[in-house]
Parts: structure tokens; C-alpha cells; sequence
């Protein structure tokens, strides 16, 4: 989920402290995320994240992003309501057990300015794979104390749980789920 142009601007600014392209970026487990939101009784939004989010991103040597492999642990969904979390990954919904991921494999990415792409890929949830475009943006390019070099992102895409199989209470819960994903890439 990063971007061509912005990249090659932070390489020359940052000089030899940038981590080198054509790179591959493994996902630091205790700075990326997945939130949700949801409609529910058609007056609010719920607002859950997924606690365990892991996967790879590569760059090209433009600092394009060649390839996206996301996987988010279902079982990890929080909304912060303990009932609510255990009916989440019950068969009504997620069916963790049954389905313990859901993945996004980027298949396409074009760049829509400095620091935007599109990001079309194959999303697979509760057995069901569709293509969905994200809306991704480059937050940023550095080197941490230790040397090693980083690349944060953020993503957004919204699908409708139907098309997947998750059907319950369609009435009182909203068809449409909103995804967010931050990142924060550690060049492997």
C-alpha cells in the first residue's frame, strides 16, 4: 500500500537514511490494525477492530507497490463489548472457527497522486473471495533508532457483507462494512 512518487521525494530527502527500494515490508504486529463500522438499527455505527493483523508489502524500485498479502485473524475481532465479540465470531457471523481469516491479496495498484494508489485485489471472507479497490494512502517513509527501515499506510474499502455469506439480521445490522487498515512495514 505505498506509492511511487512520494517514496522516491522521501528517498532524496531522507538521503541514506531511506530504506532502499525494491523491498519487501512485513507487517509489525504492535502498529497495524483493522478497525470496522458498521450501521446498526439504521442510527449508529459500531466501530470494532481486529486485534491481529500480519502480512507483507513489496516495493518496486520506483517505490511502487508490486504486492500486498494481508491477513487478519477473525477470532481477534474487539468492539470492545465482550457479548457482542463472542456473537461476532459465532456462525451468525465471522464463523472464526470455521473461517479463521480473512485475507487481501493486492492483484493491482495504480497511483493516483504523490501520496494515493488504488489498490484492487482479491478479499476473501468467510470462504467467499471477491475484488475490491482500497483507497490507499502513504503516511510515511523513515528509519527507526535501530536502523531498520520502515513504511507506515493506511487503506480503505468497504464491501457488502451479503455478497460473503453473512446475512444475519440484515434488517437491524447494515449490508455495508467499512475497513480500515493501518500499517506500519518493517523492511525485511
Amino acid at each position: 500500500m505505498m506509492f511511487r512518487k512520494t517514496f522516491a521525494m522521501l528517498a532524496l530527502a531522507l538521503g541514506a537514511s531511506a530504506p532502499a527500494h525494491a523491498a519487501t515490508f512485513a507487517l509489525d504486529a504492535d502498529h497495524s490494525f483493522a478497525y470496522f463500522k458498521i450501521v446498526h438499527l439504521k442510527l449508529t455505527k459500531v466501530i470494532g477492530r481486529f486485534n491481529q493483523v500480519a502480512g507483507t508489502v513489496t516495493l518496486n524500485d520506483a517505490g511502487l507497490l508490486t504486492a500486498a498479502d494481508i491477513t487478519i485473524q477473525a477470532a481477534s475481532v474487539d468492539t470492545g463489548v465482550p457479548r457482542r465479540d463472542n456473537h461476532l465470531r459465532s456462525t451468525d457471523f465471522f464463523n472464526a472457527a470455521q473461517f479463521p481469516t480473512l485475507k487481501f491479496h493486492a492483484t493491482n495498484a495504480v497511483s493516483i497522486d504523490a501520496s494515493h494508489q488504488e489498490l484492487t485485489g482479491d478479499f476473501t471472507l468467510h470462504g467467499v473471495t471477491k475484488t475490491v479497490t482500497a483507497q490507499a494512502t502513504q503516511i510515511g517513509l523513515g528509519v527507526d533508532s535501530t536502523g531498520k527501515g520502515h513504511v507506515g499506510a493506511e487503506a480503505a474499502f468497504t464491501f457488502k457483507r451479503s455478497d460473503f455469506g453473512m446475512t444475519t439480521m440484515l434488517g437491524d445490522i447494515g449490508d455495508d462494512i467499512e475497513v480500515f487498515l493501518s500499517f506500519d512495514g518493517v523492511k525485511q
